[in-house]
């Protein structure tokens, strides 16, 4: 498969797809490397304009919901971890309830999937 292919792939998946790049460990700086277009319709705000910026440039909110915490134990561990159920809003990103995980990809990127089930909950 050549990286069109695999990015079309991404792209029409049903669930949002980020892939962060760890910059420092010991500021847990990661740079936004790669978006879905899902996960520009699950969050409301075109994500795009994020790639190749650093997590606390583009969602410094993240850091407040510990995000950055989970993504380094994923690359501690090498194995995927389960964040959950979070709502989450910020700058960019309305007030909804996510599911999110996060999987190692190598050293020191990191895959985080997104799913907005604000619609599911009571």
């Amino acid at each position: 498969m050549n990286d069109f292919s695999i990015s079309k792939m991404l792209d029409n998946m049903p669930i949002g797809v980020f892939i962060l790049e760890l910059i420092d460990r010991d500021t847990m700086e990661f740079r936004n490397v790669y978006v879905n277009n899902t996960n520009s319709k699950i969050v409301g705000a075109d994500l795009e304009a994020t790639i190749g910026r650093t997590l606390r440039e583009s969602f410094p909110e993240a850091y407040n919901y510990g995000l950055p915490d989970k993504y380094m134990e994923a690359l501690r561990t090498q194995e995927k971890v389960v964040i959950g159920e979070m709502q989450y809003e910020d700058g960019t990103i309305k007030k909804n309830t996510f599911f999110l995980e996060v999987t190692p990809l190598d050293s020191t990127h990191v895959m985080l999937t997104t799913e907005n089930i604000s619609r599911v909950k009571p």
